[in-house]
C-alpha cells in the first residue's frame, strides 16, 4: 500500500509540474503575441534560457556604442515591452545588460556604471526589475563587438 500511494503522489506531483509548465509556455506564447511587432521589426529577440524568457534587446536599441543615456529607440522599446510585463503583476523581471570595447572618453567601468544608472531611472517606478549584471565585451571584430551591445 506504501508504495501504491507513494506511486500516486508522485503521479499528483508530476501532474502539478505539467499545469505550471502549460501554463507558464502560454504566457511565453502571449508575451511573444504581444510584442510581434517588436520581433518582426527585429527590435528585440525572445529565448528561453534554463526554463525562463529571456528579452533581448540588440544593439543600438537602448544605447548608442558609446554612450550612456537611454536614447529615445530605447524609451519606446523600454515603454512597449514595460506595458506587456506590467500585466504580469505576480511576476517579477531581472535585468541584465552587456556592452561592447569601443574606446570611449571615460573607462568601461564608467560607461557601465552610467547606463547602469540611465536604465534604472527609467524602470525605477517598477520595483519588479532587478538589475542582475552588466558585462563588458572585448572583441574587436565589428560584427562581434555590435552583438555584445545588448540588454536582457
Amino acid at each position: 500500500t506504501s508504495s501504491l500511494e507513494r506511486a500516486r503522489a508522485g503521479l499528483e506531483e508530476l501532474r502539478g509540474a505539467q499545469l505550471d509548465a502549460e501554463a507558464r509556455a502560454a504566457m511565453f506564447r502571449d508575451v511573444a503575441q504581444r510584442l510581434r511587432r517588436m520581433l518582426d521589426a527585429k527590435e528585440l529577440k525572445i529565448t528561453l534560457r534554463s526554463g525562463r524568457m529571456v528579452l533581448v534587446l540588440p544593439a543600438d536599441i537602448l544605447f548608442d556604442s558609446g554612450k550612456a543615456a537611454v536614447g529615445r529607440s530605447g524609451r519606446s522599446a523600454l515603454e512597449e515591452i514595460g506595458g506587456v510585463l506590467a500585466t504580469f503583476p505576480d511576476r517579477r523581471f531581472q535585468v541584465s545588460g552587456h556592452t561592447d570595447s569601443d574606446p570611449i572618453r571615460v573607462s568601461g567601468f564608467s560607461i557601465l556604471t552610467s547606463k547602469i544608472a540611465s536604465w534604472a531611472r527609467e524602470v525605477a517606478s517598477d520595483s519588479r526589475f532587478a538589475p542582475a549584471h552588466w558585462r563588458s565585451g572585448a572583441s574587436r571584430v565589428p560584427r562581434r563587438r555590435r552583438s555584445g551591445r545588448r540588454d536582457e
